[in-house]
């Protein structure tokens, strides 16, 4: 079994690839595990004024794949046939196993001191001192478990954050400026 790659842009302008597991999925059996409702998420930010945001470099490929079901990932380009190792983008189960892993290492934490909605966390207390001992927490969960951040797309010690497309902030969740701007800017009817 071999699939397809396609090149895609993002935001970034640096290039994703994606591999169509259509065919694949069709016939896996689907994993229920629930994503965070977001609206709970924001609900956890009340009466907080401090908070750091954290994302996880490349957090699916930092969960293998065991070997029996390399094969089953394999993609096809003009030099060879390549299975994936790491859990990828595409498989319809990915969202539930990687949120399934980031759930079991954060136990404990989630929803008191801490979020994560899959490679994203927020972290976020009242005072800056219970924030150092939060941010102690996490950093120490994610240390004994081997997952990693990205440095450059954290944010420590913040009075307003973006998390999940909003800002949080100790006022409340505002929605992100750019997501409302095609509405703001939509024409006035003239009839």
């Amino acid at each position: 079994m071999g699939f397809n790659i396609v090149l895609v842009r993002k935001k970034d302008e640096t290039l994703r690839y994606c591999i169509d597991y259509r065919g694949l999925n069709a016939v896996t059996m689907k994993v229920n595990y629930p994503l965070p409702h977001i609206d709970a998420c924001h609900d956890s930010f009340r009466g907080n004024t401090y908070f750091s945001s954290l994302d996880m470099h490349s957090g699916y490929w930092q969960v293998p794949v065991s070997e029996q079901y390399i094969n089953k990932t394999c993609f096809v380009t003009q030099k060879d046939i390549f299975g994936f190792r790491v859990l990828l983008f595409g498989l319809c189960n990915a969202p539930s196993t990687f949120q399934r892993l980031v759930d079991m290492a954060m136990a404990g934490l989630t929803w008191e001191v801490c979020l994560a909605y899959l490679d994203d966390f927020i972290i976020f207390s009242i005072t800056f001192e219970q924030h150092m001992e939060r941010l102690q927490l996490v950093f120490d969960r994610l240390v004994a478990t081997g997952l990693k951040l990205k440095p450059s797309k954290c944010a420590l010690f913040q009075k307003r954050v973006e998390f999940l497309e909003s800002i949080v902030s100790g006022e409340g969740i505002e929605t992100e400026p750019e997501n409302v701007q095609a509405v703001a800017q939509w024409p006035t009817p003239q009839s």
